[in-house]
């Protein structure tokens, strides 16, 4: 049996239009820092023993599929997209519980020229 013949395609996937981003850098000996779309996840560094087990719960909460760039020290990133697991019938969707997106600051717009 191929890999594509046990795929269950009718199994629905949730991807947003914008994937959440969590980054995660090199922060010390053995620690990790991790952010969700800029936001740090976590009061302080994590054990880097302890990253799957932290992207596991993000993309949980955040209940949709999510890119995942590691920067390595040596200047490599690897990125991946991980899906939360598939939901059974009947399962109510998780609500998202992530930090909203910081909107940029908008230059106030210029006052019309009224010399025209």
């Amino acid at each position: 049996m191929s890999r594509r013949s046990r795929l269950r395609l009718d199994a629905p996937v949730s991807v947003p239009v914008v994937i959440p981003r969590v980054t995660v850098q090199l922060d010390g000996p053995g620690t990790v820092a991790v952010t969700l779309d800029g936001v740090s996840v976590s009061d302080g560094p994590i054990p880097r023993v302890q990253l799957g087990e932290a992207l596991s719960q993000i993309v949980e909460q955040v209940g949709a599929a999510v890119r995942i760039e590691v920067h390595e020290p040596d200047g490599a990133v690897l990125a991946d997209i991980l899906t939360p697991p598939a939901r059974q019938p009947g399962e109510p969707a998780p609500a998202p519980d992530r930090p909203r997106r910081r909107q940029p600051a908008r230059r106030p717009r210029p006052a019309p020229d009224s010399q025209r």
